[in-house]
């Protein structure tokens, strides 16, 4: 595994690939690395999430038309671990849980009843209560 066969090697990369794998050896050089660091930095790439461009991910979320706010609530947990936020967790789930919410009159109405440190779990009930509202038949008078 000398230096030589791992740069015969690179050079068989992708451009994208020799980025990605430069880049997560860092601060060693991709040039001093050996064939075996190498080949274990491009398994490790492949099976676990980078946790800035998951939080990135995460940042991008809304819910789809067809998703129910609990279908929504869980998607945004999912994304939301990959993205190794620490004690933030909750409050970033609530954030993107409120903000991407399809409907804008339930985004204000939540918005608005809201404490500042409300947990997404809090948020969810608060928009499964306007959902109850909404199901709710209005009787004539």
């Amino acid at each position: 595994s000398s230096g030589i066969n791992a740069e015969y090697g690179v050079s068989f990369m992708s451009a994208e690939v020799y980025s990605l794998v430069k880049n997560h050896m860092l601060p060693k050089k991709i040039s001093q690395a050996t064939v075996s660091s190498i080949q274990e930095t491009m398994r490790s790439i492949g099976t676990k999430p980078d946790p800035l461009a998951e939080g990135m991910k995460l940042q991008k979320l809304l819910q789809r038309k067809d998703e129910s706010d609990t279908e929504w609530l869980s998607r945004v947990k999912g994304q939301a671990a990959k993205a190794n936020l620490g004690e933030s967790y909750d409050v970033v789930c609530r954030n993107v849980f409120v903000g991407g919410l399809a409907s804008a009159a339930k985004r204000r109405e939540i918005t608005l009843k809201l404490e500042g440190n409300a947990t997404s779990a809090q948020a969810l009930v608060q928009a499964e209560k306007f959902i109850e509202l909404d199901s709710v038949p209005v009787k004539a008078v």
